[in-house]
């Protein structure tokens, strides 16, 4: 009887594990892209707008950086073409 009992116990934890296993999956590229985009904070917009002085070129910078990592946040585009401009280039 007590065999029995730990022998369902075993075959229910395996199933629950490779149920657990097969049930995550990460996400498709399609499917990132299908991510609700955060918009960036107006500071954030401002900075980069005054950074490249309009807002056509900062559009540019910002799809620039959505080109080179798709599947991100807007906000983090905003953020990563400012970070792209403020960066010092390496000194050789």
């Amino acid at each position: 009887m007590g065999f029995t009992i730990l022998a369902i116990i075993i075959i229910l934890a395996l199933w629950a594990y490779r149920r657990y296993r097969h049930s995550y999956q990460p996400l498709t590229e399609f499917q990132k892209l299908a991510l609700p985009r955060r918009e960036p904070t107006p500071q954030v917009k401002t900075k980069l707008i005054n950074l490249v002085g309009s807002l056509d070129e900062a559009e540019r910078q910002v799809a620039r950086a959505r080109f080179a990592d798709p599947g991100r946040s807007e906000a983090w585009y905003w953020w990563k073409a400012i970070q792209n401009l403020t960066e010092k280039p390496d000194e050789m």
